[in-house]
């Protein structure tokens, strides 16, 4: 065999072998135990370059400067200034002739990077799109609380016009009934209730309680109203809400209001006697809607139909800390 030929047999393989190495898209290096360069190919020495402008010779210097990077980076993701991404990785190896060295391979992960990039500005925007439909939310149900308001002052108004009526038959007679008297009473009533419903909030009890009178129903609390800001208007809610489905639904002329708590949260029990429903109670529009304003509260609402028709609240009494 000519010396020439023994040459090619001899090296043409170790060429190939670092051609290839060289040619991968990820850095890698292998070091001595004490830091020297073992074998590193051209992408770990430009990225090293891209670093400090340097060449790599020491494993200690790769790592001052990554753990000095002033780039981007997360985690063991770091991103380069042409706009790629190496993963860091690291371990020992031992050779089958017992020789060990230290590993250090910089793994191309930009495209993967870059939708994880993606996910996280899609997650903002869920986030975004979280906080406006609660919000588109919390609208519903102030216009569900509103449409029942309405159907309370409708009760009212057509009290009055009872009265109007009646006064309109008192002109006709010489003589007032005890009947007329009491229609007199109830217009007067209803009068002074419209007079003064500028004067109070929506979310105020006492405009409740005479809203719910006005309906014929009576409310019953016990224990003391939560003076909870965070909580008022949702409580008033509930309470409007009770009112209007005790009266449609089963006739009630009272409404059983109980407020107490356990020093974690406010225990809110309200009940009515009016007729028990038939069946399970499904809760649906401003029911549904209280529900989610309990749960976006840290908070629950369930209803129970045993030993009788009741719906119980819990909220807490302090706000959670992350």
């Amino acid at each position: 065999m000519k010396i020439k030929d023994l040459f090619i047999e001899k090296y043409s393989l170790p060429l190939a072998i670092k051609e290839g190495f060289d040619s991968l898209d990820s850095g890698i290096c292998y070091f001595y135990l004490n830091g020297n360069v073992k074998l590193c190919n051209r992408k770990m020495n430009a990225l090293y370059r891209l670093m400090c402008n340097e060449n790599l010779q020491n494993f200690f210097d790769l790592q001052n400067q990554l753990a000095s990077y002033k780039g981007k980076r997360l985690g063991n993701i770091f991103e380069f200034p042409d706009g790629k991404a190496y993963q860091y990785s690291y371990r020992l190896i031992t050779t089958s002739e017992k020789e060990t060295y230290q590993e250090v391979v910089m793994s191309d992960v930009s495209q993967l990077h870059q939708k994880q990039k993606q996910l996280q500005s899609q997650m903002v925007l869920l986030k975004q799109m979280q906080k406006q439909i609660e919000e588109l939310s919390d609208n519903i149900l102030e216009l569900t609380v509103q449409k029942e308001i309405l159907d309370l002052k409708n009760r009212l108004h057509d009290q009055m016009n009872m009265g109007v009526s009646a006064i309109k038959q008192l002109i006709k007679q010489d003589n007032i009934s005890f009947d007329d008297d009491e229609a007199i009473i109830q217009l007067k009533r209803a009068i002074s209730i419209l007079k003064k419903e500028i004067e109070y909030p929506q979310d105020d009890l006492a405009q409740f309680i005479k809203d719910a009178s006005v309906s014929k129903v009576d409310v019953i609390m016990t224990g003391e109203m939560i003076e909870d800001e965070r909580y008022k208007s949702l409580l008033i809610n509930l309470f409007r809400e009770s009112c209007v489905n005790g009266a449609n639904h089963g006739d009630a002329s009272k409404l059983n209001i109980d407020i107490a708590n356990d020093e974690k949260d406010y225990i809110i029990t309200i009940s009515n006697n009016g007729s028990q429903p038939e069946g399970k109670v499904v809760p649906k529009g401003g029911l549904l809607s209280l529900q989610k304003q309990f749960i976006k509260r840290n908070g629950k609402l369930e209803i129970l139909d045993k030993p009788h028709f009741m719906l119980v609240g819990k909220l807490p009494i302090r706000e959670e800390r992350l």
